[in-house]
């Protein structure tokens, strides 16, 4: 996302378009006394101003996971993956303390240190682009029948995918479920990561009987 400038146009102009309308809304709402007019409105004007606010955190984020691409680019698999360990690790926004950082040792995750001369990983790659830029549809989400469930891992709380996920929740009008453990809190013992099944289950089966 970084350098994108036609973006930011275009932010910019959804933003300065919704705004008279959200305050707008919003002042009829409290004439009225209607509650949840005032809700909806301040909820749009809310999501607006973060679109505009999160520009920094965008173009940090893409930054962050274009490091630890350049890196299995350039020594392979063990160093790439120990550098995308390291960007999925850090909790909060990815300042320059965190690109300040020395590049992580890949045997401390128990990663090979050589280079096989393979460059095909999908995750590591430019493929897993297309997954981290892209955006979602979140007026057709919002009105879509079906029930969607944001969640993310407890021990997840503050990272990328956590942050991601709950940002995600906010722009559909929701809070993010959390689930116990890691995002592989279903995995038991003998898998090498281990989570707490049980109580995996457990919350899972308390989300899918909630009612909508």
């Amino acid at each position: 996302m970084g350098g994108d400038l036609e973006l930011l146009r275009e932010i910019a102009v959804l933003f300065l378009d919704e705004c008279p309308r959200a305050l707008l809304e919003i002042h009829q709402a409290v004439v009225g006394e209607d509650a949840a007019k005032l809700e909806n409105a301040a909820h749009s004007l809310k999501g607006s101003a973060r679109a505009i606010g999160a520009w920094r955190t965008a173009e940090a984020a893409e930054r962050a996971t274009a490091q630890f691409r350049d890196v299995y680019a350039a020594k392979g698999w063990g160093a790439g993956m120990a550098a995308f360990i390291a960007m999925t690790s850090w909790r909060g926004e990815f300042t320059e303390d965190y690109f300040a950082q020395p590049a992580p040792d890949p045997a401390q995750f128990g990663m090979p240190t050589g280079d096989d001369g393979a460059r095909d990983d999908p995750l590591l790659s430019d493929r897993s682009r297309a997954v981290s830029s892209y955006r979602p549809d979140f007026d057709a989400l919002a009105a879509t029948p079906t029930r969607i469930v944001i969640a993310l891992g407890e021990e997840s709380a503050g990272t990328f995918t956590g942050r991601t996920s709950v940002s995600t929740a906010e722009l559909l009008g929701q809070e993010a479920t959390v689930f116990p453990s890691h995002h592989g809190g279903f995995m038991g013992g003998d898998s090498g990561y281990a989570g707490q099944p049980e109580a995996f289950a457990r919350k899972l089966r308390a989300v899918l009987t909630e009612s909508n």
